[in-house]
């Protein structure tokens, strides 16, 4: 094992409550796509992505699960092939899921959509996605996610009328978002709104 897939899952079991038993899933070696390795994990489970590009669209399915790549975003890519959101990860209350290290392109609902719990969304390249409304790259919504160290460039809107296509908007949720990306600052709400999200392109 290598010196940065051994610090890589160690970031992992940290971030991970149920870290002691863990069981790691190496995709494609115990299972053949993204995919499949979540839906064969349990709570508190890694399922560690080689090297490669995935034809793909992952939803992590309320489980609180880290999903990493071993060899990092410049290597490792999820391609949504215009298939909807390239990832889903919705989140109960108290829940810590994790994506790190890949490249996620070519979503037609948005790049990463996530809501619920608190998130780590680190580390990743999160470009050439689309959605209807206001940008394409993350959407937070009532979560309490941690966004940080990604690289969020070239998505735009498409497919609707109206509204700002390539702006990165964000708004606070029920826990502050942290964000070292190329995103300007968080943004408070409007004045009277009830809408409780964070959307970057």
């Amino acid at each position: 094992m290598g010196v940065g897939v051994g610090i890589a899952l160690a970031l992992a079991l940290i971030w991970s409550p149920r870290a002691a038993a863990a069981t790691i899933i190496h995709v494609p070696g115990d299972q053949p796509t993204i995919q499949a390795g979540i839906d064969a994990a349990a709570q508190g489970d890694i399922v560690l992505v080689a090297a490669g590009t995935y034809v793909e669209n992952i939803d992590f399915k309320g489980k609180e699960i880290a999903v990493k790549s071993e060899s990092g975003r410049m290597k490792t890519t999820i391609d949504g092939n215009h298939a909807g959101a390239v990832v889903t990860i919705n989140a109960s209350s108290g829940q810590k899921p994790m994506l790190r290290g890949f490249t996620i392109q070519n979503g037609s609902d948005g790049g990463v959509i996530t809501s619920g719990g608190f998130p780590l969304i680190e580390r990743n390249k999160i470009t050439g996605n689309t959605y209807c409304g206001e940008g394409g790259g993350v959407q937070a919504s009532f979560s309490g996610a941690v966004i940080r160290f990604n690289m969020i460039t070239n998505n735009h809107q498409q497919g609707c009328s109206g509204g700002p296509g390539s702006s990165r908007r964000e708004r606070r949720s029920s826990a502050p978002t942290t964000s070292r990306t190329t995103a300007p600052a968080i943004r408070a709400p409007e004045s009277g709104s009830s809408t409780n999200r964070t959307r970057r392109s």
